[in-house]
C-alpha cells in the first residue's frame, strides 16, 4: 500500500541544487547557483513567496514490477474531487494555481473525471526495486541556473509557463510552456531558466527508495544553454 506524507522543513546540508532538482543527504535541500540563494522549503512554509523550490509530497510506491512507467497529470476543480478520483500510486497536490492528481502507472492509464494535462514517459526503472515519487513545484527567474547533480532514478518536468534549458552529457533540450522533459536515471544535469518570463513547472523525481534521491556529480557542462535565450 502506498503512503503519502507531506515534506517538513528542508535543511541545507551539502551543496546547492535545482529549481527542478534538489540535493540533500539525507534531508532535502535546494539553493540556486545565482543569487538570491534559496533553500527548498515545504510548500506549507511558502508564506507569500513566489520564486523558489517548493516540496509538495513524497509518495512511497513500494516495489515496482514494471521496467518502465508513466507519470499521469490530471487537474480537478476541487481537492475533494481529486482525492475521490485518486487510485493506487496517486498523489493530490496544489501547485502553480491548480489542483493536481499525479499518478505513476502504465501507459494509457486514465483517472475518472478531471482534465488530462499530460502523460509523461516512458520513465525507465529497475524492475523489482522499491521506488519513491518526489513531487515539487519549481519557479525560476530568467537566468537562474542549477549546479550539476543527478538522481538514482528518472526525473521529469511539465512546464506551465516560461522556458528552461537542460544540459546533460548528451547535449541540451529546451522545455517551454505545455512541454515535457525527461532525464534518465544517474544522468548529470544542469538547468538554466531562459526565455523572457518566469519559468514555472511541476516535476517528479522517481528514485530508488534505498538511496538518497539526489546528489552532486563530477561533470563539467559545456555551457550549451547559454545560447538558449530568445
Amino acid at each position: 500500500m502506498s503512503v503519502t506524507h507531506s515534506i517538513g522543513r528542508a535543511v541545507v546540508v551539502a551543496t546547492m541544487v535545482a529549481t527542478g532538482s534538489l540535493l540533500a543527504a539525507p534531508s532535502l535541500a535546494f539553493a540556486q547557483a545565482s543569487p538570491p540563494h534559496r533553500t527548498c522549503l515545504s510548500v506549507s512554509e511558502r508564506a507569500g513567496r513566489d520564486a523558489g523550490c517548493w516540496l509538495l509530497a513524497s509518495e512511497s510506491l513500494g516495489i515496482v514490477s514494471e521496467a518502465a512507467v508513466y507519470w499521469h497529470l490530471d487537474t480537478y476543480e476541487t481537492r475533494v474531487a481529486a482525492e475521490t478520483a485518486k487510485g493506487p500510486r496517486g498523489t493530490v497536490v496544489e501547485a502553480v494555481g491548480k489542483i493536481w492528481l499525479f499518478t505513476v502507472a502504465n501507459a494509457g492509464w486514465r483517472s475518472p473525471g478531471g482534465v488530462r494535462i499530460a502523460e509523461i514517459g516512458p520513465l525507465f526503472v529497475k524492475s523489482g526495486e522499491q521506488y519513491t515519487a518526489l513531487y515539487a513545484e519549481g519557479i525560476s527567474n530568467v537566468g537562474d541556473v542549477t549546479p550539476v547533480h543527478h538522481h538514482p532514478g528518472p526525473e521529469a518536468w511539465y512546464t506551465t509557463a516560461g522556458e528552461m534549458c537542460v544540459e546533460t552529457p548528451a547535449g541540451k533540450m529546451v522545455g517551454r510552456a505545455g512541454e515535457t522533459n525527461i532525464i534518465p536515471a544517474n544522468t548529470p544535469v544542469t538547468i538554466l531558466a531562459t526565455g523572457k518570463e518566469q519559468r514555472r513547472s511541476v516535476w517528479l523525481v522517481l528514485h530508488e527508495s534505498a538511496h538518497p534521491w539526489t546528489s552532486p556529480v563530477n561533470w563539467m557542462p559545456k555551457g550549451l544553454c547559454k545560447n538558449c535565450y530568445r
